[in-house]
């Protein structure tokens, strides 16, 4: 019997195994295990954003359903969606603090380089410029653009 790597081969109640990895001293092997599951979450987080915000672009919000972003995003769970995120609210939540938190970045950075006695002109460019830099350096068309101006 062919047996995938950490498996005895035996199956069932009885047998000394279910089959789990068994923790090596230090925890070392379970640490590792539980990385991967939180990459391959993120890294399913991340897909499932970038789908919903192509077609929430491409059919508004309120056409598109949370099993169909699964399934675009190669997901066999129906409810895949609803595991990383939520409610639809809290997907369209997601998306918008996605990009929020790196204009504000950039915005930091911006009221860092021109200090406390700037004038208005150059605080205002701070307020505005992260986020048309931002929309400009996606180019056209922009998925992000389209899906950010739904009413």
């Amino acid at each position: 019997m062919v047996t995938a790597p950490g498996r005895t081969g035996h199956h069932g109640a009885g047998h000394g195994t279910t089959g789990r990895d068994k923790t090596a001293p230090g925890g070392k092997r379970h640490e590792k295990a539980a990385s991967g599951r939180t990459e391959r979450a993120q890294e399913t987080r991340e897909a499932i954003l970038d789908v919903a915000e192509r077609l929430f672009a491409e059919h508004g919000v309120g056409e598109v359903s949370n099993r169909r972003i699964g399934q675009a995003a190669g997901q066999a769970n129906n409810f895949a969606v609803g595991y990383h995120f939520g409610t639809k609210a809290d997907l369209v939540r997601a998306i918008i603090r996605r990009y929020t938190a790196e204009t504000e970045e950039r915005r930091l950075r911006m009221l860092e380089t021109i200090g406390d006695s700037a004038g208005l002109r150059a605080s205002i460019s701070c307020l505005v410029r992260p986020a048309t830099d931002h929309l400009e350096s996606l180019g056209v068309p922009s998925w992000r653009a389209r899906c950010l101006a739904q009413p």
